[in-house]
């Protein structure tokens, strides 16, 4: 059995998906669909496939599954301090890997449930929702606490989801690290230094929180994602096979 707290998991095994994808982002395709079993047995899904030259690289599946994870356990220690009050609490999209689901036939994929009313709050180079309100008040501050929370080692952004009458849903965060190994939006310590400098404190931040010293380069915000080049380290390194022609 699952252990309680912020993770909201798939509770079926299989699901029919919709062929034709609804939205197309930096490296992913997501698809529609309904579970056919277990306890969200009617329920929509959202199948999320990786798109051609990034689907077979196992490194794309472990990051996203360690980066998720790693929400959960910053998002457990918000929720555990209260810091919304009556608000309400913050939950987070847990994907299972699964392999040819309705018409994806032979290729992974991530199956997650559906989020209503989605909304961006925030992105990794700093851009923040105008029209967000509490909720975007509250999703700042998550990501402050995040900073705060792990010694200024990790930052939790490019917050997205659902508002509920009860809490908020997050699906697909990104973590920027100060090593910039959390996959292909960690823009490492600069990128965090350039997020802080756009930052302003809310309603729900502390002054006690700790924010990073120094000050990034100057770059505009985006509402979008914005990615480094990564390498892949499941891949032989260039230099076996080519040394001869340098």
């Amino acid at each position: 059995m699952p252990k309680k707290g912020c993770a909201r998991f798939n509770g079926g095994s299989g699901c029919d998906v919709d062929e034709i994808p609804f939205e197309r982002v930096a490296f992913k395709k997501c698809h529609k669909g309904t579970y056919w079993d277990g306890k969200r047995e009617g329920q929509e899904c959202v199948v999320k496939e990786f798109k051609d030259g990034s689907v077979y690289d196992e490194y794309y599946f472990a990051t996203e599954l360690d980066v998720v994870d790693r929400t959960i356990a910053i998002v457990d220690e918000f929720n555990k301090a209260n810091i919304l009050g009556s608000t309400g609490k913050v939950k987070v999209n847990k994907p299972t890997i699964a392999t040819g689901i309705g018409s994806i036939t032979g290729l992974k994929c991530m199956a997650e449930p559906y989020i209503a009313n989605f909304e961006k709050f925030n992105s990794n180079s700093g851009w923040v929702n105008p029209k967000g309100g509490v909720w975007c008040d509250a999703i700042q501050a998550l990501s402050h606490f995040s900073f705060h929370i792990t010694r200024g080692k990790y930052l939790l952004c490019d917050l997205q989801g659902g508002v509920y009458q009860d809490g908020f849903v997050l699906t697909d965060p990104i973590i920027m690290s100060q090593r910039g190994d959390q996959g292909p939006g960690d823009l490492g310590a600069e990128g965090i230094r350039r997020w802080f400098q756009k930052h302003r404190c809310s309603r729900y931040c502390r002054s006690s929180w700790a924010t990073p010293g120094g000050r990034g380069t100057g770059r505009p915000a985006n509402e979008h994602t914005v990615y480094s080049l990564q390498r892949r380290p499941s891949r032989f390194p260039m230099s076996g096979f080519e040394a001869s022609y340098f």
